[in-house]
């Protein structure tokens, strides 16, 4: 088949979106980081390329604007910060208005019956959502299994949950009757080392006005002024108090 060119779809695209296209320079770290990439026809870096050259059948007859799952991590490694999710967005939309249909009827299916959700509920109910794909494809007892099991572990409400509806949600934990307490989660690093939460504890420390050499004591659980991470603990929840302290607590 003769691929069709139309460079107009990359200047439409990039309008539409608010992206432009053209800032790509083919580094592939979305590909590299796309969780979907080795379902797609075309990976995100492809794609891109694509509409670059004005690869009109090619980009709009892919499946990977619909199989795309926005977990955005393409647009966090980009290094020219391209939205690669509004652009399979606005590709969508194109085909959409141009009578090019999903190369598979579950996208539809399931493009209408979240919407409809949403519109009759105001939220998505996953398993009401399920049951209407199904039977939207003709196969009302399709992953019956599979939802049945999740069901009974408790993973997916039987009921819905509609607007205005009173949440039975758990009440939040009393304070600390200590003022002079600071919780302190020191996140993620590069290498998760004992050190480098050592560090981070410290400046941390430094920066509150709780003297991060004290650490260098070796004092009992109970008085030890600064929490410092200890080498073999990967990660956890540093409590800091100046009238003793909780030692790191795994996370």
């Amino acid at each position: 088949m003769a691929t069709t060119v139309d460079t107009d779809l990359g200047r439409l695209v990039s309008e539409e979106s608010g992206q432009n296209i053209y800032l790509c320079y083919q580094c592939k770290k979305c590909t590299c980081g796309c969780p979907l990439a080795d379902q797609f026809d075309l990976t995100p870096a492809q794609l891109v390329r694509a509409l670059q050259f004005g690869q009109v059948d090619k980009v709009l007859h892919s499946r990977t604007m619909w199989l795309c799952a926005y977990c955005e991590t393409c647009f966090t490694r980009c290094p020219v910060e391209l939205d690669i999710p509004r652009l399979m967005d606005t590709l969508k939309g194109i085909a959409t208005k141009r009578g090019i249909k999903p190369p598979d009827p579950i996208f539809t299916a399931f493009n209408e019956a979240a919407l409809a959700w949403i519109e009759r509920a105001g939220r998505i109910h996953d398993a009401g959502l399920i049951a209407e794909v199904n039977l939207r494809l003709g196969r009302p007892f399709r992953d019956a299994r599979v939802g049945l099991e999740l069901l009974r572990r408790g993973k997916i409400r039987p009921v819905p949950e509609w607007p205005g509806q009173p949440r039975d949600l758990p009440k939040p934990a009393p304070k600390h009757g200590n003022p002079k307490r600071v919780g302190y989660f020191p996140g993620c690093t590069l290498h998760s080392s004992g050190r480098e939460y050592d560090e981070s504890t410290r400046a941390v420390a430094k920066h509150v006005g709780i003297d991060p050499d004290l650490a260098d004591v070796e004092l009992p659980l109970e008085t030890h002024p600064v929490a410092v991470p200890r080498p073999e603990v990967a990660a956890g929840e540093a409590l800091v108090e100046s009238h003793g302290r909780r030692d790191l607590r795994d996370a």
